[in-house]
């Protein structure tokens, strides 16, 4: 006991002697080097790996600090300076200790209080400006129906003199070359540019040379949800019959998915396991689009009974791509459409049958033809030699030309 107590003893005075040889030092970050910063998040925090972007001030002052990041859904933003600067009245330091030194460096650590700000919001005024507008028409309407003779003439004239955006559409040539070279204005293929960003359509490449490398696949699903799929079973089930794979699927009644499958299954030599997971991920898709209501979608263990228990990243990654807060909207639906449709291309060989996947998906055969060309696909009517009968068909062109955007009222 004695002398576990003399070693205790010695350790004890070897830690304090250590400690009372801490050298410390204040370190002043360079100019091309940013400081540590310390940041408050009120309310909703950031995934960890969120990235975050530090920008210097242009008016010269090296303590000015501008920090943002931004998620899908949203964009975070702090500063040091300004309204956005939190009150402090003392300075903070970040300390480093270096074991091997035996030192600590101190070094200043700005103060910042993070804004959050949720991208979906914006279309509230868009929202806002739309009812305006048909409160202003429905107005207008009554007024001209039982109001005073003087009324009429004010709203006729109100309505004469109104600026519309069609009228200005049809203008922009006439602005651009009145306003000038010099000016900074969009062009008008700048604005079509942009209109054409706003499709529910994949990432592309309007210079690709071949129909593969025209869309971004791994924008419509990572490598990291196709090895999660259950393709193992289905290969171990030795389906026989397309009605064999109906239990096997999330959406098994899929004529053009259990073609395939089947064909991959049965051919000759080894299975083509990557062909097999993008099916299986089509399958996924179906039955999100077709099976899951939008009000379901906050309910995590029905979609998980309906979709035939998918891997926990598929639902994940499903609802962070087509949901805006749990909420299904109509431009949701056109996106899983277009991204659907382009895997289907994909495994087709880039030419299909649009009538197929619509009775597969009890769409009207239109609604995915109009949908192919919108993915710059052609869409011709073909003649069967042996039955005389013609059906449609569906070839992806490049480079990429998409339809004219419409000019006329919507």
């Amino acid at each position: 006991m004695g002398k576990r107590k003399h070693s205790e003893t010695t350790s004890e005075s070897k830690s304090s002697k250590s400690s009372r040889n801490v050298k410390i030092a204040i370190e002043t970050p360079s100019k091309n080097v940013d400081s540590p910063y310390l940041a408050a998040f009120p309310g909703t925090q950031p995934p960890a790996s969120t990235p975050f972007t530090s920008y210097r001030s242009i008016d010269g002052n090296e303590k000015k600090r501008l920090v943002i990041g931004e998620t899908e859904k949203v964009k975070f933003t702090g500063s040091n300076s300004g309204e956005d600067a939190p009150e402090s009245y003392c300075q903070y330091l970040v300390g480093v200790y270096s074991k091997s030194k035996n030192t600590v460096t101190l070094t200043p650590a700005p103060v910042l209080r993070i804004h959050r700000n949720v991208k979906s919001l914006a279309l509230s005024d868009d929202t806002i400006r739309k009812k305006n507008t048909q409160f202003s028409e429905a107005k207008t309407s009554l007024g001209l129906a039982f109001g005073t003779a003087k009324a009429k003439k004010q709203l006729k004239d109100d309505e004469r003199n109104a600026v519309t955006g069609e009228q200005l559409e049809n203008a922009i040539d006439d602005m651009h070359r009145e306003i000038g070279e010099s000016s900074n204005g969009p062009t008008r293929d700048e604005i079509k540019q942009a209109m054409k960003t706003d499709l529910p359509i994949p990432a592309h490449n309007l210079e690709a040379e071949q129909p593969q490398d025209a869309y971004d696949l791994s924008s419509i699903v990572t490598d990291e949800e196709l090895v999660v799929m259950p393709v193992k079973e289905l290969i171990q089930a030795k389906p026989q019959t397309t009605k064999d794979l109906y239990p096997l699927l999330p959406y098994g009644h899929s004529k053009f998915i259990n073609d395939r499958i089947l064909q991959t299954i049965q051919a000759s030599g080894k299975t083509d396991r990557p062909r097999l997971r993008v099916l299986m991920y089509i399958s996924y898709l179906m039955a999100y689009l077709c099976r899951i209501n939008p009000k379901d979608l906050k309910n995590r263990r029905k979609m998980e009974t309906i979709m035939n228990n998918p891997p926990n990243i598929i639902l994940d990654q499903l609802a962070e791509r087509y949901t805006t807060h749990e909420v299904r909207t109509p431009f949701m639906n056109d996106k899983i459409l277009c991204y659907m449709l382009v895997l289907c291309l994909s495994v087709a060989d880039y030419q299909l049958n649009p009538d197929i996947l619509a009775k597969d998906l009890s769409l009207k055969p239109t609604k995915i033809a109009t949908v192919l060309r919108n993915l710059g696909c052609k869409v011709d009517t073909v003649k069967s030699k042996a039955h005389g009968s013609t059906t449609k068909k569906a070839s992806l062109v490049v480079p990429l030309k998409f339809p004219e955007i419409s000019r006329g009222r919507r």
